[in-house]
């Protein structure tokens, strides 16, 4: 067996909240992953504003606004349509694909097998995901999914999404992700104690569907969440007591979990009370249709099965709107919002001219966003200023609000006002665009500044693994950023 006297280890510990964390830490109830709290730099900045694609762009410094991985549902290019996306519309790999020594990938979020690699690769095994696009599973070599499935238990898609939740499914998600991460624990030991790898990246997704399912905000679901945290800890712990001496270890996460309520189709609420996008006369759709409102269609669609739910999403963008006098749209979504210019040349009946025309309806859009009424901030990116690659299949705004306790229930402009349907999972948590770096040796992250923009993390990691003990010098012109 070939011994790697200090490789690195990355724990990718998804939806891991940061002012959860905190707060544990500062009560002494994280002794193991305190230690990385207590050095760690916080990644939050402009090119973080999705969770789906987050991971994708923390491991290869590509960011969204390129990749064109934003959402579930993402536009068609040349259409006034939606299609499914699991993956990137570009090939964003790793930091370590480019690099040498033997890897050992196991479930890392937003991760694909490449056979090209030296060394195991395990894919999208338990790792969270969109129910109506999940990923492909898969492994290098091809065999390695059946041997993990015959020890350690069958592929299968961690729940985000409970509509009924009662104290019964809640009891049972917890025990659920409490078995997971033992699980994930019990696997992590075997590959850290068969050694031989450079790179570790050790991946577990039970923090992001558990908060989803299991903290409900109350005594019982604080408990809950807590203690899946402390099970995490203890985990994690003795996996990297197996470690050899010297190892870089690492933990990170792309993003976190907060309290937070859905805002149902509120960009297209808003560019329609606002008139940047008109409806056709006669109301669009069969003159039927045409006579009921959009949100009391989509509130009816919700009780029809997801294919025609996604039918009537589909049709909607493509005949509610009267393309020939809309200067932007807004694109389906639940948390975030996301809107799109009518652009000439892009759009099928674009009427906006790039350049100037382009820039003036951004700016004037992001200045009504500026005026809508919130308790709390409201983060607006345009994302033509954050890439000069801007994606075809990108909007070219996207906003969102701060966390919130309560639900939203109304938009308040001072030229428009409309009620927020509530979506009907109406649950009280969604991610925060707030990851973290940490390090068990702080002098791994010397350097570093406090904060950091998501497609900065894979040139950090990219620097610690290039001097893991290994003869390797790396110019800093070829850090992927």
């Amino acid at each position: 067996m070939v011994k790697v006297s200090s490789p690195t280890i990355i724990l990718a510990i998804d939806s891991a909240e940061t002012r959860l964390l905190t707060k544990y830490t500062n009560a002494g109830q994280l002794p193991f992953l305190g230690r990385f709290v207590k050095n760690w730099r916080i990644v939050e900045g402009p090119h973080h504003f999705c969770e789906m694609g987050a991971w994708t762009t923390l491991w290869s410094g590509v960011s969204a606004a390129e990749h064109g991985y934003f959402c579930m549902r993402r536009p068609v290019p040349g259409k006034y349509d939606l299609e499914h996306s699991s993956r990137p519309v570009k090939h964003c790999a790793p930091f370590w694909a480019s690099m040498p020594g033997r890897v050992s990938i196991w479930d890392a979020q937003e991760c694909y097998p490449d056979p090209m690699l030296a060394g195991e690769q395990l894919c999208n095994w338990r790792t969270a995901y969109a129910a109506i696009c999940p990923p492909p599973p898969g492994s290098s070599p091809d065999g390695l999914m059946a041997e993990v499935e015959a020890e350690y238990g069958l592929k299968s898609r961690p729940a985000a999404i409970d509509p009924v939740g009662t104290a019964t499914t809640r009891r049972e998600h917890f025990q659920r992700s409490k078995e997971r991460i033992a699980t994930c624990g019990r696997l992590f030991r075997e590959v850290i104690g068969r050694g031989g790898r450079d790179l570790y990246v050790l991946g577990c997704a039970e923090l992001h569907s558990a908060g989803h399912l299991c903290w409900t905000h109350d005594e019982e679901g604080e408990r809950r969440i807590l203690e899946l945290y402390q099970d995490l800890d203890r985990e994690l712990e003795s996996v990297i007591r197996l470690a050899p001496e010297g190892s870089k270890v690492l933990a990170v996460s792309a993003y976190g979990i907060e309290v937070n309520y859905p805002t149902e189709d509120v960009a297209e609420q808003l560019m329609r009370g606002l008139g940047y996008q008109q409806s056709p006369v006669g109301g669009g759709l069969s003159s039927l249709k045409g006579l009921i409102p959009l949100a009391v269609r989509r509130k009816m669609g919700e009780y029809l099965p997801t294919a025609a739910q996604e039918r009537i999403i589909r049709e909607g963008l493509r005949t509610d709107t009267d393309w020939s006098k809309s200067v932007a749209y807004g694109l389906p979504g639940i948390f975030s919002a996301s809107i799109r210019i009518n652009l000439r040349g892009r759009e099928p009946e674009g009427i906006v001219k790039p350049g100037g025309e382009y820039e003036e309806v951004v700016s004037r859009i992001a200045e009504d966003l500026g005026k809508l009424e919130s308790p709390v901030p409201l983060k607006i990116r345009r994302i033509g200023e954050l890439t000069k690659n801007l994606s075809p299949q990108v909007p070219d705004l996207v906003f969102s609000w701060q966390e919130r306790n309560s639900p939203w229930d109304r938009i308040v402009h001072p030229r428009f006002e409309a009620p927020i349907a509530r979506h009907h999972f109406h649950r009280s948590t969604y991610h925060t665009y707030r990851g973290f770096v940490g390090a068990m040796d702080e002098r791994l992250l010397e350097g570093v500044p406090a904060v950091l923009d998501i497609p900065e993390v894979a040139g950090v990691l990219r620097r610690v693994y290039a001097g893991a003990g290994r003869s390797l010098l790396v110019e800093e012109s070829q850090y992927v950023r």
